[in-house]
């Protein structure tokens, strides 16, 4: 597993300074970009929202970029959108965000806010009438309909993530969130991921909240 992850962060690495050197030719301000990017997803508190999730993601995306209109957007968003997180807090979102502008402000990258865009959208995984960010949710939502086994292993560094709340807290919050993705009429809001996900996403939704009963 370590040596996955080693190689997730490599490949990450080696795509965000690809991307960033579109808009900013200064190695130096890429290389310290990413060392607090890597900083932060690198903590020990980690086990879920880390280097293997962006990857994920990424591998994700890959076949879905051609329909994109701004792939550029999206795969920024992905290296950001989870980069604050703390199970304490409720502005992770915002303060992901306001990481992405900061590291922006200072390259030509022209869409900044679209990006915030993105990044805030994934505090409520709510529908929005832009085809790119629908996209975007989604794939933060893949991981609920992989195999049974990914998704066990998805809830429980989930758990681990939360550990240190207390367990009553935890498991009750955990149900709601369950519960409240199972009442939508839809998880995913794109016809793609609609396809491919919604039935195995129900499927391990419900087994984890019997789970929990």
């Amino acid at each position: 597993m370590r040596a996955f992850y080693k190689r997730a962060q490599s490949m990450l690495e080696d795509l965000y300074r690809r991307l960033l050197k579109k808009y900013m030719p200064d190695e130096s301000y890429i290389s310290a970009c990413w060392e607090e990017l890597r900083r932060l997803y690198a903590a020990e508190t980690r086990y879920y929202h880390n280097f293997s999730h962006l990857r994920a993601m990424w591998e994700e995306a890959r076949p879905l970029l051609p329909e994109i209109g701004d792939p550029d957007a999206l795969l920024l968003a992905i290296f950001y959108h989870d980069a604050v997180y703390d199970v304490t807090r409720r502005d992770n979102e915002e303060k992901s965000a306001e990481l992405f502008e900061r590291h922006m402000k200072m390259t030509a990258f022209p869409p900044i806010d679209f990006v915030k865009e993105l990044i805030l959208q994934t505090k409520t995984h709510a529908e929005s009438p832009s085809f790119d960010v629908n996209t975007f949710t989604d794939l933060d939502l893949s991981i609920l309909g992989s195999s049974p086994e990914k998704y066990r292993a998805y809830a429980e560094g989930i758990r681990k993530e939360y550990g240190r709340m207390d367990p009553g807290i935890n498991r009750s919050g955990r149900r709601k969130i369950l519960e409240y993705f199972l009442t939508l009429p839809a998880i995913y809001k794109t016809p793609y991921f609609y396809k491919k996900y919604e039935k195995p996403a129900r499927e391990n939704l419900s087994r984890e909240l019997r789970e929990l009963a």
